[in-house]
């Protein structure tokens, strides 16, 4: 089985991307003269309308950066005898990829973790090798979907009950 973001991911950068540019955009209009000009006679400050359209962009970025948003991508069938994570953050300027790939029988355990209002959902992997038991760090699972949670964490539980047995 598959769990992979890779579609609402790219959707979502070119989605901040876009709205950068929309908000760019109204507010080189707005300062432009005739324009400002007509605003004031109206009694509407343009720089409450920059402000304003600042702000709502800073909220919808504020937003995702509450939900901490990753990329995620997990496999049992890209290698044989493994599952791999693959995850990296849709911030800005932190895009650094992480991948591990853990053997199937050393699947420890795993914890799904919400928080308030299911804002932020994390994963947190534990593998037992040996006599020791690590624990992998927390994958952001908030740009999943229900019904790809519920396949995820039945993939765990086939694995991690297979362990047991």
């Amino acid at each position: 089985m598959v769990v992979d973001t890779s579609r609402r991911a790219q959707k979502l950068t070119a989605l901040k991307q876009i709205l950068a540019i929309v908000l760019v955009v109204p507010i080189t209009i707005i300062l432009y003269r005739p324009i400002r000009y007509q605003l004031e006679e109206w009694g509407i400050p343009v720089w409450w309308v920059v402000a304003g359209l600042v702000v709502a962009y800073m909220l919808f970025r504020l937003y995702f950066h509450v939900r901490n948003v990753y990329f995620v991508y997990v496999s049992d069938q890209d290698l044989e005898g493994a599952i791999r994570f693959r995850f990296y953050p849709l911030k800005p300027l932190q895009q650094r990829l992480s991948t591990f790939d853990l053997p199937k029988q050393e699947l420890y355990k795993y914890e799904l973790k919400a928080s308030k209002f299911n804002v932020r959902i994390s994963l947190t992997v534990w593998q037992h090798r040996g006599t020791q038991i690590f624990k992998f760090p927390p994958i952001s699972l908030s740009l999943l979907t229900r019904r790809e949670r519920q396949a995820l964490q039945a993939l765990l539980d086939q694995y991690v009950r297979q362990r047991d047995a």
